[in-house]
């Protein structure tokens, strides 16, 4: 029985990107352990430019407030607020699940009903007062020089990052996390397995990011590379709406009424683009930043995992699902059909896997607080 070592870090969520204490408590723990392949399953910075984005938006404020009809800019103030809540939780349907769940204080309960009610009576004049702003030539092109300062940021804090895992003495693979934007793509040291199965020590390796919680701050420009899967039904309907008939959006709708939200037509399945890409690969490992099934739930909520990446797992079968993205406690699932393994931004783990049966046999967990002092000696090794 051959044994290898996967180191699994998520979350991270650098503070310092200049020194990286983090990232380098990371690495030196692959090294130490002589861990086999280290996984990367995203959110590597926390600085991840929301304050640049805040501050050029401030700049622009002026100039914006003279262009477009205060009437106007009144509308767009309250309905970009209340979309970017709904945006953030993955949709209406999301929201409202999230309102009834457990523990909601009743004044934040009733506040979000009233969001809710809102966004439900007035659709259309939501609707029209963003696509006033955002089809605007003018602010369009602000928009872009908003995106492109804030990508060369980034850039250069993914540069920073590839050459520091560069020593890492093992292959590394990972995903994109909903707080990277799109020129994480441009590093070099980490093998994107969304972009492409990767096999390693007899292990393939295939990726879906399965999020759809971007940061409601940032230029939809620095998101355009990511693939977007829908993760509830009203996803699934707006979906259907672009990409479908009429017919097919009836007999979806009807499913859905059947209890079965899930029973996507084949031919409107086919067009998304984690089921198109996944459909006919086979993997023993499938890499996620949000885990889906269990993974995906935070106490009773649930997150939710892209329709299409569910349906392709189907066909995948893989043995082991890795994710991340919940924050707080780490979780182990064997309930699904597959080894399921949950990291967080507390714990870094690194498992013993059967390379033959392809089968998690041990877990290592390592707490915050030992890669902290890790940090500590790499800094002073420096």
């Amino acid at each position: 029985m051959a044994v290898i070592k996967l180191l699994q870090a998520s979350d991270v969520h650098e503070e310092d990107d200049v020194r990286m204490p983090r990232w380098k408590a990371v690495r030196s723990l692959a090294n130490s352990s002589k861990v086999d392949i280290a996984l990367l399953l995203g959110d590597f910075f926390h600085t991840q430019d929301v304050v640049i984005a805040d501050e050029l938006k401030k700049e622009l404020s002026a100039e914006y407030q003279t262009h477009f009809p205060k009437s106007l800019l009144k509308d767009v103030q309250v309905h970009t607020d209340l979309v970017g809540s709904i945006k953030q939780v993955g949709g209406l349907e999301n929201l409202k699940q999230a309102v009834e769940a457990p523990g909601v204080p009743e004044e934040m309960r009733k506040e979000i009903k009233g969001q809710i009610a809102y966004y439900e009576a007035n659709k259309d004049r939501i609707k029209n007062s963003l696509d006033a702003i955002g089809k605007d030539k003018w602010l369009q092109g602000k928009h872009k020089s908003i995106a492109d300062i804030i990508s060369k940021e980034a850039g250069s804090r993914y540069k920073k990052l590839d050459e520091l895992v560069g020593g890492i003495k093992a292959p590394v693979l990972g995903v994109r996390g909903n707080w990277e934007v799109d020129c994480v793509y441009d590093m070099k040291k980490i093998q994107f397995v969304e972009k492409k199965p990767v096999t390693v020590k007899g292990l393939t390796f295939a990726g879906a990011p399965n999020w759809y919680e971007a940061l409601a701050h940032l230029p939809g420009e620095l998101y355009s590379k990511h693939e977007w899967d829908p993760a509830n039904p009203q996803g699934v309907v707006d979906f259907i709406q672009k990409n479908g008939t009429q017919e097919d959006l009836e007999k979806y709708v009807r499913n859905v009424e059947a209890g079965n939200p899930l029973a996507i037509p084949e031919k409107m399945l086919k067009k998304f683009p984690t089921y198109a890409r996944l459909e006919n690969v086979k993997a023993d490992v499938l890499l996620t930043h949000k885990g889906p099934g269990l993974m995906a739930m935070e106490g009773d909520e649930d997150r939710g995992s892209g329709y299409g990446l569910e349906h392709a797992m189907r066909k995948m079968k893989p043995s082991m699902v890795l994710g991340a993205h919940i924050h707080g406690k780490g979780l182990f699932t064997d309930e699904d059909g597959y080894q399921g393994l949950k990291s967080t931004d507390r714990r870094v783990y690194i498992s013993h896997v059967d390379n033959s049966a392809k089968k998690i046999l041990k877990i290592e967990v390592y707490k915050w607080a030992d890669r902290e002092k890790q940090a500590e000696q790499a800094r002073k090794a420096a």
